[in-house]
């Protein structure tokens, strides 16, 4: 019975610790599709983990925390994509750029409020009868609302990007750019879109499932 608790505990923590990481990688599906490369998604992420604990911290609502994150990612991503799309500048070089950027920016922000932990919590939601389900329950249907959150947000993604007009653009865009302008379509504007929107679920990724009790500076 022991062993078992400890799988169980263990494939918990496995799906939480992997709910920021597939946030993080929809968010640079979505850039690539359009055919711009992000390499700074770690520093969006380190922005958004600072801004969701300040502001956790002081107002007592990780909800809005979550929001200021969200919003916080996707102001630093402009920076990516008018240095990409804009300057036509290397994307590589920029998205390290905004790397470093971003962690520094983190630090610096966030050394005030080291070793201050939060005294909101985020309790587990359970879902009535599948959670009674023996070992498969405890797992899937016993999770953090930010695990489901999750779930949906990669479902929405693929449905985007596979079956509406927005996603067949930010395909085009990607795979073609130059047949796509001739179709009428505003390249630069998907792809400022795809990029900042990229910057929205990365920054969401971080920390999200653990940030209520994290200290600032720690990495995603």
């Amino acid at each position: 019975m022991d062993d078992m608790n400890m799988m169980i505990s263990v494939a918990q923590r496995t799906l939480v610790a992997g709910t920021p990481l597939l946030l993080g990688t929809i968010g640079e599906i979505i850039c690539e599709r359009s055919g711009i490369l992000n390499l700074g998604v770690e520093g969006v992420m380190a922005v958004g983990a600072v801004s969701a604990f300040i502001v956790t911290l002081h107002t007592g609502n990780p909800w809005l925390g979550l929001g200021v994150a969200i919003a916080a990612g996707m102001l630093v991503s402009i920076i990516h994509a008018f240095a990409s799309i804009s300057l036509q500048s290397n994307q590589v070089v920029s998205g390290l750029a905004l790397t470093m950027l971003g962690l520094g920016m983190a630090g610096l922000l966030g050394k005030p409020y080291v070793g201050k932990p939060l005294a909101v919590k985020i309790d587990d939601l359970t879902i009535p009868y599948l959670s009674d389900i023996p070992v498969v329950g405890p797992i899937f249907f016993k999770q953090s609302p930010f695990f489901y959150l999750a779930i949906l947000l990669a479902i929405a993604a693929w449905f985007v990007l596979e079956y509406t007009l927005l996603g067949i653009r930010i395909r085009s865009t990607g795979e073609n750019p130059q047949a796509t302008e001739t179709q009428g379509v505003n390249v630069s504007l998907v792809r400022y879109l795809a990029v900042i929107v990229g910057g929205g679920f990365s920054a969401m990724a971080a920390r999200i499932c653990r940030f209520p009790t994290a200290t600032p500076g720690s990495k995603a």
